[in-house]
């Protein structure tokens, strides 16, 4: 998700990661004006945010496939590349201190 600002004509003007602002909408990634906004500036760096947003969640998809595949047994870790298994692992500690910071906050409310 990404948050939008609008012109007065209701043009989106600026697309940030947080909410820095009551003015601001909330709209998927893939959303069409997202991706006309994106389009429509046609320079490089712009495809390249674009790419860069949607890397984020690609990243997460590849991380929950790595896991489930070891999980079933399909590929043992240690079959992967000692760069590839680091950096796995580093992910799944960044993860799983994230979750249960997560659920500590759940908890108290």
């Amino acid at each position: 998700m990404v948050y939008v600002k609008r012109d007065e004509n209701g043009s989106i003007i600026t697309i940030h990661n947080e909410n820095s602002s009551q003015d601001m909408e909330k709209k998927d990634l893939l959303d069409p004006e997202i991706m006309d906004f994106f389009f429509k500036s046609g320079d490089q760096d712009s495809y390249n945010k674009l790419l860069g947003l949607l890397d984020q969640g690609i990243i997460r998809v590849l991380d929950d496939l790595v896991e489930l595949l070891i999980k079933k047994n399909i590929i043992l870790a240690t079959e992967l590349p000692l760069e590839a298994q680091r950096k796995i692992n580093e992910r799944v500690k960044v993860r799983k201190k994230l979750m249960e910071q997560h659920l500590m906050v759940d908890d108290i409310i």
